[in-house]
């Protein structure tokens, strides 16, 4: 399959002190000229890899004169390329080539047909064994939720201490993972800090969201008075101060700031969006209604400001069960798990004209109970969306991603179903900044995935242990380090290199 794209070179001649008498040269036409300068010839990938190669093309004629760009590979087509120009240089980039030998051709035609071609070659490595390795020592904590930094090296960890929310954080320096009670963030105002509470980090470990959705404003049944609400906060001399007020809606019971599935809140990657969901925000109606509401926040100068309208569901959608923000902040997923009696549906909104505007065909659930929208993660451009549902079967769950294809969402390779042995597949769920690493949980085991245009191919890494052991997951940004809380200790993993075969 070829590719193109067209781009117009206007060349304009000037004649300086000529005569309009003077015989007019006669210009013989030539070929346009393309030159490759990376990357090197022979140079070989890795599978999922994304390669860009980038040259120089040039055009002699001194007429105006299209150029088209084809690029093809002597073993595949359906390239998937996106191709950019500035001036008389062009960068390619080809993120699907599978594995083996390619040559390529890239060919420059002008609009006379006449044309220049230039072949490289490069080996793409498929991977066969990953390799896994734990980083640093096991930390000895009660932890409820993880997050993590773009690269792995900063965790946050919500603990229970005397049932009230507590975060502590950790840093990976000397190979050791070390903490300081002082930069501790203790809340014991925030309420029931199980399924109740919230955590996430943005990617450069700045600045940390914690939320809990049953902080008691001194009633005599703090059942009754379930206020939830989030805080951000920032690192500042590695010490974690507050940014602006508590984010609240100010309703009881209606689960603002909580994240059971790990889903709750999101932030975007410089923490300056953070989008919260309310699953069971009834508005003027009744406790039991569960519209659910999401609501977007803006950091301006310390001050949090709404972006947008509330995003409010129909009754019993339970709207806001899970959310997930792009690297932008501009893009949200938003998942409501109890539409059409739990088969679930998720939104996917973008933020256009100071208002969040749906994105392509919403997607559902395949059956009653699958209470699909719980969790969920976006990739950082927005594009790509993987989601995940522990109860189809009762016990079995199943795992799918989704691409943005001009304006629709369309399923990427077959429905990832446990095989029998593991159940509840896709408690948790967390995609790579990049959209290329899926990681997913279960009762007991933990199951990585590479993600390409075409297929979910289930890595040979697979954290296995006792059933209900494995509770909470998470997954750096750049698909290298997985982190995981088992047995009142949370280990870290580094998942980045992989055995490739010759």
């Amino acid at each position: 399959m070829k590719n193109k794209i067209t781009i117009l070179f206007v060349t304009i001649l000037i004649f300086a002190c000529g005569n309009e008498n003077d015989p007019q040269e006669e210009f013989e036409l030539q070929p346009p000229t393309i030159n490759i300068t990376s990357p090197e010839n022979d140079a070989t990938f890795n599978f999922g890899d994304e390669i860009i190669f980038q040259g120089i093309i040039n055009d002699m004629e001194d007429v105006d004169s299209e150029l088209e760009l084809i690029i093809s590979s002597d073993i595949q087509e359906n390239l998937t390329t996106d191709i950019s120009t500035s001036n008389n240089s062009f960068s390619l980039t080809i993120n699907n080539l599978m594995e083996g030998v390619h040559i390529l051709t890239i060919t420059v035609i002008d609009s006379d047909q006449m044309q220049d071609s230039e072949d490289i070659t490069v080996s793409i490595l498929p991977i066969v064994n990953p390799v896994i390795n734990q980083v640093g020592d096991k930390i000895t904590i009660d932890a409820r939720h993880i997050t993590t930094s773009f690269d792995g090296n900063t965790i946050a960890i919500l603990e229970n201490v005397n049932g009230a929310v507590n975060v502590k954080t950790y840093f990976f320096q000397d190979s050791t993972w070390t903490t300081n009670t002082s930069n501790d963030i203790n809340n014991p105002d925030m309420g029931a800090w199980g399924t109740n509470s919230s955590l996430i980090m943005s990617n450069d470990g700045n600045f940390l969201a914690v939320g809990s959705s049953n902080r008691n404003f001194n009633s005599p049944d703090p059942s009754l008075m379930g206020i939830g609400i989030v805080r951000v906060y920032e690192n500042v001399n590695n010490q974690w101060i507050q940014v602006g007020e508590d984010l609240k809606t100010g309703n009881e019971i209606d689960d603002f700031g909580k994240s059971s599935r790990g889903n709750g809140t999101d932030l975007s990657a410089d923490g300056s969006i953070i989008a919260i969901g309310a699953p069971n925000f009834y508005g003027s109606g009744n406790f039991d209604d569960d519209f659910g509401l999401v609501r977007v926040f803006k950091n301006n100068g310390g001050v949090w400001e709404q972006m947008g309208s509330d995003i409010i569901g129909d009754i019993n959608t339970a709207v806001g069960s899970g959310v997930s923000l792009s690297q932008d902040g501009l893009t949200m997923a938003v998942g409501a798990s109890s539409y059409q009696n739990g088969t679930g549906q998720i939104t996917i909104y973008k933020f256009q004209n100071n208002d969040w505007i749906q994105m392509g065909n919403k997607i559902n659930g395949e059956a009653e109970n699958d209470v699909l929208g719980a969790t969920l993660s976006l990739s950082a451009n927005g594009n790509r969306l993987a989601i995940s549902t522990t109860t189809a079967g009762r016990t079995m769950g199943y795992v799918k991603v989704f691409e943005n294809i001009n304006d629709n969402w369309l399923q990427l390779g077959e429905t990832v179903r446990s095989n029998g042995n593991i159940f509840n597949l896709g408690i948790r769920i967390t995609l790579s900044s990049n959209g290329s690493v899926l990681a997913t949980s279960s009762n007991g085991a933990i199951l990585i995935y590479r993600v390409t245009d075409s297929s979910i191919d289930k890595l040979d890494i697979e954290i296995v242990n006792t059933p209900d052991s494995i509770s909470e997951m998470n997954l750096s940004s750049d698909g290298t380090r997985l982190i995981v809380e088992n047995t009142s200790e949370v280990i870290v993993y580094d998942i980045g290199e992989f055995t490739l075969s010759n």
